[in-house]
């Protein structure tokens, strides 16, 4: 009774005053000491009371808890809601520690789930307890690089060379890390180098032809894409890029065959019916661009995307009736195409009235 008395007074600031009577430090007489003693054993009710549901809460709230704990956990919460005492030695045993080798699974996991996010953390902790786990870091790199991270994806590659210095991928990884950057001489050398280590390494090839191109060099460009294109045969990512240098270079007709082949391959790719549009316009085939145009996007854009070809090329009736056709065309209130055509309106009205009407009657149509 002292003992739960005590620990009554301690846990409630109200009953302190009954201990100060059992202690003698307020002396009273022995009628007004009887009701005294009446009133602090109702206290020492209330406080019992009150203690039992306070535990009683506290073991609704483990209840609660339990669902939101990590499985592993379990053996420990059961113990307790038992009445058992707390044994360490059970959450060492049952509590798992995760390997690096596993960290680096979950995280290949998560990739295929699409969860980038979590698989970063997944390869980050597997690198905590490994850091010389070259895969791990690689994988890691790899998805900062996907996430928009381009800083933190070139340290991770960086760091692997720590570990391999001949790491041929760890060297492509810096290259399209700093072509994100935006720093295309230092990508370059680092593309270089990967293909010291491996020849066979076909991006690095094609991503030195994309910097061929951005440079104007586009007959070194389609040197690097067809070197790509021996080791990794009809790639339709190098095919398109091969085309575009050839677009570039204004050889339209061996850039149209160079698409068509990229379409064959992969009939899907917008992107490639994209660029097929914008060569059959380059070489007045509005027509054959037209449907090139809507089979990689739609009847709307397909003609709002002419219109833009007319526009540059300043056919500027003709470009209007593009732009008319793609606003009628969209089921919606098509935002786009509306601002081009108020654009290329007011383009048309500089002209003198008399120019205005010739254009007008010269240029009827869209197609």
């Amino acid at each position: 009774m002292k003992h739960a008395l005590s620990l009554t007074r301690h846990r409630y600031g109200y009953v302190r005053k009954v201990g100060g009577i059992m202690r003698g430090r307020n002396r009273k007489q022995p009628g007004q000491l009887h009701n005294q003693r009446k009133q602090n054993s109702s206290l020492i009710r209330i406080a019992f009371v009150s203690l039992g549901c306070l535990l009683f809460l506290s073991g609704c709230a483990s209840d609660s808890l339990f669902e939101m704990q990590d499985e592993h956990y379990q053996p420990v919460l059961e113990r307790q809601k038992a009445g058992l005492p707390f044994d360490e030695s059970v959450s060492k045993v049952d509590i798992k520690e995760y390997t690096p080798e596993e960290y680096e699974q979950f995280g290949d996991s998560h990739m295929k789930q699409g969860k980038i996010v979590l698989a970063a953390v997944q390869y980050e902790a597997s690198l905590k307890l490994e850091p010389s786990r070259v895969s791990a870091r690689y994988k890691a790199a790899q998805v900062y690089l996907q996430h928009g991270k381009a800083e933190k994806a070139y340290e991770r590659y960086h760091e692997i060379l720590d570990y391999d210095f001949n790491h041929a991928l760890a060297y492509e990884g810096m290259g399209q890390a700093l072509l994100r950057m935006n720093k295309d001489a230092e990508a370059e050398l680092e593309f270089q180098q990967a293909l010291v280590f491996d020849s066979q390494l076909w991006r690095a090839h094609n991503f030195l032809g994309i910097i061929a191109d951005r440079q104007s060099r586009h007959s070194m460009a389609m040197d690097h894409y067809q070197h790509a294109l021996l080791i990794k045969p009809n790639e339709p990512h190098v095919l398109n890029n091969l085309g575009m240098a050839h677009f570039l270079n204004k050889e339209y007709d061996k850039a149209i065959g160079i698409f068509e082949q990229a379409i064959h391959i992969d009939p899907n790719n917008s992107k490639v019916w994209n660029n097929i549009g914008m060569t059959y316009a380059k070489t007045g085939q509005y027509s054959s661009s037209y449907d090139a145009f809507q089979r990689g996007l739609d009847a709307p854009k397909a003609y709002n995307n002419l219109g833009l070809l007319f526009l540059e090329e300043q056919q500027t009736a003709r470009a209007i009736r593009c732009f008319e056709h793609a606003v009628n065309a969209q089921t919606t209130f098509y935002e786009k195409a509306q601002k081009n055509l108020t654009l290329a309106k007011k383009e048309l009205a500089k002209l003198p009235p008399f120019k205005r009407r010739a254009v007008k009657l010269q240029q009827g149509s869209c197609l």
